[in-house]
């Protein structure tokens, strides 16, 4: 296990992690915070592929999380339960093409150097 978790809320449609924009978007940010994909686990609250869970809904599990040192969480849903559950986390703007925030030319920037000051392990 590793010391960094990246928790999303579902898994996407694109079929593989080569092929989703929003994975590619979040391997950059890491891989510009100096950690390699191997740095680092995913995990994602649901397993069913873009599905948008209620709170009851989540199968992840605290156990599961606490573990880690670092949880970054990609967008509303998985800070939302983090905080239910009082795990410690910093809450990223979610890396799909659809999220609004990304019409600001400097969110990539605003949001790697969040990550970078965070993961200061």
């Amino acid at each position: 296990m590793n010391k960094i978790l990246v928790l999303g809320i579902s898994p996407g449609f694109a079929g593989s992690p080569q092929k989703s924009m929003s994975i590619q978007r979040v391997k950059r940010w890491m891989a510009k915070c100096g950690y390699e994909q191997t740095d680092y686990d995913w995990r994602n609250l649901v397993d069913e592929a873009g599905a948008l869970p209620k709170m009851k809904e989540v199968t992840i599990k605290r156990h599961e999380v606490s573990n880690y040192e670092k949880v970054v969480c990609l967008g509303n849903k998985p800070e939302q339960w983090c905080k239910s559950v009082k795990i410690e986390h910093l809450k990223v703007p979610h890396p799909s093409g659809l999220n609004r925030q990304w019409n600001n030319p400097e969110m990539e920037t605003i949001t790697i150097n969040n990550l970078n000051n965070y993961l200061a392990l």
